[in-house]
């Protein structure tokens, strides 16, 4: 006998291969023979009379991979047949079942490919006899040699465990003895190992495993309380049984059973909060009445549905919130403002109180805290801490510098609207550019400094007083602003000196002329104010080769002879020149100076003088002709 092709004893009974051999017309084969010289043909099975092929269940049945497997099916045995008329054989096979599971592919004259041409399902049909057909084309019409092909379908490992029907729930009460709870059973259709189950509890709560226990008896497992359950520890158990099948090699199956076990609760505990949210948001112009949030309790003792009675316990000083006793609903009763500072800063801490009506406990109340937040909605405008500032700021000043605010003005501006509600931007109109603000822009609050952006406009002598506003505007889509009037006077430096109004000067004085003789007056001028311009202006000095014999007015400018010795002498020095220093700030400020040239007038103090002292001639007497 052959097994997958193999020969091998079969402890079957032999009989011929050749059984069920039809003759033509009735006649004996060996008279069939002689009738038409046609010899016929056999099968070429070593002389057994069935063959025995094993093949294993599942996607193994058929090809190795998913083309051939679609194409082909997978090669199950090569028949053989022998004739020696040479005539070409055809293989075949009889019944539904065979054509059902069977392919053939022609291989040679003699030989023939048999295909599986389907899974197979060791648990559906564990084997399949099939006959097989062998004719030479010549036997006549439906008459064929038979063979028998026996396919034993070997088990594998395809089947998962299947618990019997169980119950999926038990109720056991609070200090309940130990005691069985419940018996599973699962089974697999597979055989050997792949068939055998072990079971085991699953979990990762270390209280569970030390109440609970699980044991395996024979194909059955067993769920025992084994410690003490308490409700208020834990009052629902989930219990699951892993059943797994004993496969040496290759993956396991697996199944899962799910049983719950409830603890009964005994009347001894207080409302329990099944609804408490613990942050809730609303809107600052939520108007009165309006639901807020909700809670729910109920009685922590399962059997006995008390009423549970609400009530707000603290956190609600200012009665900005009720609670519906009955429902459990808080609304709101009061004018909310997330900004107003009693609401510290829009956030209250309720502490929500739930009792149960007509208990029996002593003390059967519960409490839970809930948050509520007030949102901020756009109803603040940025605001300044005044409506008008005043401010100084010195001509010339350097680039950046700011200006000195006057007075008990603050420069702040603030909005208390959260994000970009209470986020503007501050902007200088009407300054041309001569200042700018830092910030720029700012969130909620902002000390703001105005300096100075272009210098070369801040002139005193131009402009004393510079007036612009000043205004924050919000960045959301539909901003709030205002606006704030700054005056800001600019300071006078000493930036101009002292201008003569001559560009120089000439005078004339006798050269006789006295002590105390006004020589000339100068004069100057300064655009600066106060000390800094004209009425701080000093002559301070004159200089030159004859500075000494002078004397300069300090306040008016005159210039006089300072010494009655008559040093002034037109026939030594006809002209002279002196400069003269004049300087603001009372003589302690920016200078400048001027030149004076001074004529001396001749006066008539010198006597006539001879060029020689004797002068002699000779004259001949008589001579008259000169």
């Amino acid at each position: 006998m052959y097994r997958n092709g193999q020969r091998f004893t079969s402890s079957r009974s032999v009989t011929t291969g050749r059984r069920g051999i039809l003759d033509y017309k009735g006649q004996e084969p060996e008279k069939a023979r002689s009738a038409f010289k046609n010899n016929l043909p056999k099968f070429s099975v070593g002389g057994v009379s069935e063959l025995v092929v094993t093949v294993k269940e599942g996607p193994e049945s058929l090809a190795d991979n998913d083309v051939q497997r679609k194409i082909t099916g997978k090669a199950l045995y090569r028949l053989r047949g022998e004739d020696v008329d040479g005539d070409t054989l055809i293989f075949g096979v009889l019944g539904p079942d065979g054509n059902e599971l069977l392919r053939f592919e022609r291989k040679s004259k003699t030989e023939t490919e048999v295909y599986l041409k389907k899974e197979l399902d060791r648990e559906v049909r564990d084997s399949y006899t099939i006959v097989l057909t062998l004719t030479d084309g010549r036997l006549g019409e439906g008459q064929f040699i038979h063979q028998t092909l026996v396919i034993i379908v070997d088990d594998i490992n395809d089947n998962e465990p299947v618990f019997k029907a169980y119950r999926t729930s038990h109720v056991i009460p609070e200090g309940a003895p130990p005691q069985l709870i419940d018996t599973l059973e699962a089974t697999d259709r597979d055989q050997g190992p792949f068939g055998q189950v072990i079971y085991q509890l699953q979990s990762t709560d270390t209280e569970t495993l030390s109440v609970f226990k699980l044991q395996q008896q024979g194909s059955q497992a067993q769920i025992s309380l084994v410690g003490q359950v308490d409700y208020e520890k834990k009052f629902v158990y989930e219990l699951r049984v892993l059943a797994t099948d004993r496969a040496l090699q290759g993956p396991r199956h697996t199944a899962t059973a799910v049983v719950i076990v409830k603890v009964e609760d005994l009347e001894d505990q207080p409302p329990v909060f099944t609804q408490a949210p613990a942050v809730t948001r609303i809107p600052e112009d939520l108007p009165v009445g309006a639901p807020v949030l909700s809670v729910e309790a109920q009685d922590g003792d399962r059997g006995v549905d008390n009423r549970i009675s609400y009530r707000i316990r603290a956190g609600n000083n200012l009665g900005l919130f009720t609670i519906d006793e009955r429902t459990g609903i808080v609304t709101t009763s009061g004018h909310l403002d997330r900004e107003a500072t009693e609401y510290r800063n829009g956030a209250f801490i309720l502490q929500i109180e739930a009792s149960e009506v007509g208990s029996d406990i002593a003390d059967s109340v519960a409490r839970t805290e809930v948050t509520v937040v007030l949102t901020d909605v756009n109803d603040q405008t940025p605001t300044f801490r005044s409506s008008v500032y005043y401010a100084e700021i010195i001509e010339n000043a350097q680039i950046n510098a700011p200006i000195t605010f006057l007075g008990n003005a603050t420069p702040e501006v603030f909005d208390h609207d959260q994000g970009t509600n209470g986020t503007f931007r501050l902007i200088l109109d009407d300054s041309e550019g001569t200042f700018e603000v830092f910030p720029a822009e700012a969130t909620n609050e902002a000390s703001f400094v105005i300096r100075v952006r272009r210098p070369q406009l801040i002139d005193f002598e131009q402009t004393k007083v510079i007036r612009f506003n000043l205004i924050a505007k919000e960045t959301n889509s539909t901003p709030k602003s205002s606006t704030a009037e700054v005056t800001v006077y600019v300071r006078d430096a000493n930036d101009n000196f002292p201008l003569f109004l001559e560009d120089s000067y000439s005078a004339y004085v006798r050269e006789d002329a006295q002590v105390g003789t006004i020589i000339a007056q100068v004069k100057a001028e300064d655009s600066d104010s106060e000390l800094f311009g004209t009425i701080g202006i000093r002559y301070t000095s004159i200089r030159g080769p004859m500075a000494d014999k002078l004397r300069l007015d300090p306040i008016s400018g005159e210039v006089t002879i300072g010494t009655d010795e008559h040093v002034f002498d037109r026939e030594t020095v006809p002209h002279f020149l002196v400069t003269v220093e004049a300087r603001d700030e009372l003589g302690k400020g920016g200078r400048n100076t001027v030149q004076l040239e001074v004529f001396l007038e001749d006066v008539n103090d010198n006597p006539p003088l001879f060029n020689l002292p004797v002068y002699e001639a000779r004259l001949r007497e008589n001579d008259l002709s000169k």
